[in-house]
């Protein structure tokens, strides 16, 4: 008896994943469509730095939904695991998942520093709060997360099973 209800919340576990898992891919694509189309269309949102640090943020938290869940929902869907397949795959989705939420909590964080930036009442400090600063910041902590992570990645052996 305890093992048919150790059965049955196993596979109650894995459909709730399952099924919880796609409602997040769905909904995360979505939103952050919706975001990508309001901070892009909208002119008073072009020359803004935050905006501009939402919309990193949300093409690296697409990226990073388009490639870590669908690969786990048809590991649990169909036990069909892709990245065991390719072992440079494996690494690429790895790489590509870090990468992309270092990416994600710099522009969190870079948009909290220019929210406190442009509304101290300093004007010295309220001015260092620029577009210009925004590209840059943004740019230079792609390229460190980039460079961070690739040493680790390529030195890393993994064995395929």
């Amino acid at each position: 008896m305890s093992s048919s209800v150790a059965t049955t919340i196993l596979f109650v576990s894995k459909e709730f994943a399952l099924y919880g898992y796609f409602i997040i891919l769905i909904s995360g694509i979505i939103g952050n469509i919706g975001n990508i189309l309001v901070f892009t269309y909208y002119k008073i949102f072009r020359r803004n730095q935050c905006a501009f640090y939402l919309i990193v943020e949300t093409i690296t938290d697409c990226c990073l939904l388009l490639v870590a869940l669908p690969f786990r929902i048809s590991e649990l869907a169909f036990a069909l695991d892709l990245t065991r397949a390719s072992l440079i795959w494996c690494k690429l989705k790895a790489m590509i998942s870090y990468t992309s939420t270092l990416i994600t909590f710099s522009a969190i964080c870079f948009a909290a520093i220019d929210q406190y930036l442009s509304t101290n009442y300093h004007p010295w400090l309220r001015q260092l709060s620029t577009l210009k600063l925004a590209h840059r910041l943004t740019y230079s902590s792609i390229i460190i997360w980039v460079v961070y992570g690739t040493p680790t990645n390529t030195a890393t052996d993994m064995e395929l099973t």
